[in-house]
């Protein structure tokens, strides 16, 4: 190699410091390892198939908060092992378009879909948890009935919409954020 050391030839691969080219050299063999080390504890099919494709998530920084969520989520066991990052992102973009912007039966509109909301959707075989469908949800949104606001310990406030036999939706009748669906045995 002509340059003297890996400094130089950094400098002279990257465009300007803080760009995406220089971030993705600089952090080469960090971002190489820990996709390796997550490779090994969740499994390759599970996470991007390239370390290029890693580097485009992890310097994205809503990309980078969803895939560190879905990480945990893995973990924790409250996201099913089959459903691979890009199930979840995809299942995170279809419940996103469908949803916001619609009014909810108890007059709430939808404003975002909270992590967690995503992550039950998808449901786990660890915690028991079956999935829910988008047709379920869509027809509780349109028709459930509600149950009284709630508050936490924390001040937050949630409101329960349902249909007994198809599922339990809740939203935070404030901010209109989906927080949580739970299927409903029929």
């Amino acid at each position: 190699m002509p340059y003297k050391d890996i400094a130089a030839f950094r400098r002279s691969y990257r465009s300007k410091d803080g760009s995406f080219a220089h971030q993705r050299s600089h952090n080469l063999v960090r971002d190489y390892k820990q996709l390796q080390s997550y490779r090994e504890e969740l499994g390759r099919a599970s996470l991007p198939k390239t370390l290029e494709n890693y580097q485009k998530i992890v310097y994205n920084k809503s990309d980078k908060e969803n895939l560190d969520h879905y990480i945990e989520a893995r973990r924790r066991g409250s996201v099913s092992a089959v459903a691979s990052f890009s199930d979840w992102q995809e299942t995170d973009t279809r419940l996103k378009a469908a949803f916001i912007g619609q009014t909810a039966q108890n007059g709430v509109k939808v404003t975002s879909v909270g992590k967690h909301f995503v992550d039950r959707v998808i449901g786990t075989i660890y915690q028991k948890r079956s999935g829910v469908s988008f047709k379920n949800l869509q027809e509780v949104i349109a028709n459930g009935k509600f149950a009284e606001v709630k508050i936490d310990k924390k001040g937050r406030k949630s409101q329960r919409i349902y249909i007994d036999e198809l599922c339990d939706i809740t939203i935070n009748p404030e901010t209109g954020e989906l927080i949580q669906c739970n299927p409903n045995s029929k």
